[in-house]
């Protein structure tokens, strides 16, 4: 109906346009309220409450992402899981004794 409308640029069909648009939003919102209401009225299940919660919040659950590849203190690039992790092992194990200097 609105591309008709936008096409067509007509005064009167752009004033029907806009009351039934009007009209569906204010049904809309009046409808969310009861739903919102019944979803968030669990008061014997806190599991169902939470998931209801991040549903409407649309929460993303984090995802643990592993960096391909890492610079060492040396400048150099290394790569693999067992070598990342010791860079990084060795960075924060030597940082105290470097930051009380």
């Amino acid at each position: 109906m609105f591309h008709k409308v936008y096409n067509k640029k007509q005064t009167c069909a752009y004033s029907v346009y806009k009351q039934f648009r009007n009209s569906l939003n204010r049904i809309i919102k009046i409808s969310k309220n009861p739903y919102y209401e019944k979803l968030i009225n669990l008061k014997n299940n806190s599991k169902k409450l939470w998931q209801s919660l991040g549903h409407l919040i649309k929460f993303k659950s984090k995802t643990n992402k592993v960096p391909q590849s890492v610079v060492s203190g040396q400048g150099d690039d290394v790569y693999g899981p067992l070598n990342i992790a010791n860079e990084f092992n060795n960075y924060f194990s030597e940082i105290g004794s470097r930051m009380a200097e």
